[in-house]
C-alpha cells in the first residue's frame, strides 16, 4: 500500500499557488489491465489547511476532449482525472470525485459502485479550475472540511483513498493509477485498493 503525506499550507491562488512548488508527486502511473497500455504522464498533489484540503492533478495527455458539461454528468468518458477518498475509519462510504479538463464535477457517495448517491454541493464553494497550456492540463479544486464532515460526521488525519487518470470515449482510452488495483477489468470503485492518505 502506498502513503502520501499531505503537508500542512493553505492555498489561496489555485493552479498558480507557490505553496505547490516543493510538495511532492503522487505518481499515477500504473496500467493495472494489459489491453489498455496508454498511459499520459500524470500526478496528484495534496496540501491540507484547518478549512479542507487543497488538490492539484496534472497531466499530459493529448488530445484533451471534453463534452460533459452537466453537473454529476458522465465526466469520465471525457479526459478526466480523479480522487477517490474514504475520510473516517469505520465508514464503509468513500467519496469520488470526478473532474473533467472543462473543470465539471461529478461527485458520488457509497460504499461500492451500486446503489451511490449524489451529496449536495455548490461547485463554487470547491473553487474548482482548469488551467490548459499547449503542454499540459492541470486541475485544482478544494474539499471543504464543512462538506466531509455533513456527509460524514467528522473527518480522520489517517484517510484513504486513490488518484486516477482515465477516458473512456476519448478515442485514446486509458485507465491509469496511483495505487495497485487488482480486478480482472477497469474498475475505480475498489475501496480495497486504496493507499493510505495522511493529514501531516
Amino acid at each position: 500500500m502506498k502513503t502520501y503525506v499531505v503537508k500542512n499550507a493553505p492555498c489561496h491562488r489555485g493552479v498558480l499557488d507557490p505553496a505547490w512548488e516543493n510538495i511532492d508527486k503522487a505518481k499515477i502511473d500504473i496500467c493495472p489491465w494489459k489491453e489498455y497500455p496508454l498511459k499520459p504522464n500524470s500526478s496528484a498533489k495534496l496540501l491540507w489547511s484547518s478549512g479542507g484540503i487543497s488538490v492539484l492533478l496534472e497531466s499530459d495527455e493529448k488530445p484533451l476532449v471534453g463534452k460533459e458539461t452537466k453537473k454529476n454528468g458522465l465526466v469520465c468518458k471525457d479526459s478526466c482525472m480523479e480522487f477517490f477518498l474514504s475520510p473516517k475509519a469505520g465508514d464503509g462510504r468513500y467519496l469520488n470525485i470526478e473532474v473533467n479538463c472543462l473543470g465539471v464535477m461529478h461527485i458520488g457517495l457509497g460504499e461500492g459502485r451500486g446503489a451511490r448517491i449524489h451529496p449536495e454541493f455548490e461547485p463554487s464553494d470547491f473553487r474548482c479550475e482548469s488551467y490548459i497550456t499547449p503542454s499540459t492540463w492541470r486541475l485544482c479544486y478544494f474539499i471543504p472540511f464543512s462538506f466531509i464532515d455533513s456527509v460524514f460526521g467528522s473527518h480522520d488525519t489517517d484517510m484513504r483513498g486513490n488518484f486516477y487518470k482515465c477516458g473512456d470515449d476519448t478515442g485514446h482510452e486509458h485507465y491509469v493509477v496511483w495505487n495497485e488495483v487488482s480486478a480482472p477489468a477497469p474498475d475505480y470503485h475498489r475501496p480495497e485498493f486504496f493507499g493510505r492518505i495522511t493529514l501531516g
